[in-house]
């Protein structure tokens, strides 16, 4: 398995941990992570990728079920790529910038902030998501009147792609959250949350064990959250917007 690493060591200490920086996509060759909707179908070119659910990382809808033909991936314990499917990350976050046109062709400012963790092998053993995502987004006309708050919270991952490369890192969570608006709160909501990320994953490998943990440490990038209408035109029919803060 660790031949199937391509990168730099980093170090190697009495630790008994060698970490690389990938420069090199984790899929196989010629699987692409390929953009966005609200089922989780992808379109963003040039990114391979590693899907945690299905045999595909372009296609997929919401509820992890296959919408396209696609080049069969490795499952995590195939030992053809790293199990970029248990990616840690300890912190994410940033802000929402965005504009969003609803039904009536009105034009919303939203404006917010939101936060990521993630952790498969904590998840595991408590039995809840292993991503946790929370976001408030605040929208107003530009006219600046009928200003409101949502919050987004309860998310439960249904599926995920993930790829690495030299360029960066992008990661795809498709699941359901609970959506709080001013006119009530709508529960088991889809939902599609994509981060393009200057940093590429590292993999640290445990000598004694053998165990690889890949972890992504944002370095910067751009965050799209696309909600489902079930939420009654909150937010339109495009993605809300925002930044990923570095935390090197």
């Amino acid at each position: 398995m660790i031949g199937t690493l391509i990168g730099t060591i980093f170090a190697a200490g009495s630790h008994g941990v060698v970490v690389y920086s990938q420069n090199v996509g984790f899929g196989p060759s010629g699987t692409s992570v390929s953009g966005q909707n609200v089922t989780g179908n992808e379109t963003i070119a040039g990114v391979t990728g590693f899907d945690t659910t299905e045999t595909s990382a372009s296609g997929q809808n919401v509820t992890g079920n296959e919408t396209s033909a696609g080049v069969t991936q490795p499952s995590a314990e195939s030992g053809g790529a790293p199990p970029l499917g248990r990616l840690i990350i300890d912190h994410a976050g940033g802000g929402f910038t965005s504009l969003q046109t609803d039904a009536d062709n009105t034009t919303w400012i939203a404006t917010g902030s939101w936060d990521l963790a993630s952790d498969p092998n904590n998840s595991a053993q408590s039995n809840s998501s292993s991503v946790q995502f929370n976001a408030t987004i605040d929208t107003r006309r530009t006219d600046n009147s009928q200003g409101h708050e949502h919050k987004i919270s309860d998310f439960n991952l249904v599926n995920s792609s993930i790829g690495s490369g030299s360029e960066g890192t992008t990661v795809v969570y498709n699941g359901t959250a609970s959506i709080d608006t001013d006119v009530g709160l709508y529960s088991d909501v889809p939902i599609s949350l994509r981060f393009i990320d200057k940093a590429p994953a590292i993999v640290s490998i445990d000598t004694q064990t053998n165990q690889i943990k890949p972890q992504w440490i944002p370095g910067g990038g751009t965050i799209s959250v696309l909600i489902d209408d079930k939420v009654q035109d909150h937010f339109g029919n495009t993605p809300v917007y925002g930044d990923i803060r570095g935390e090197d």
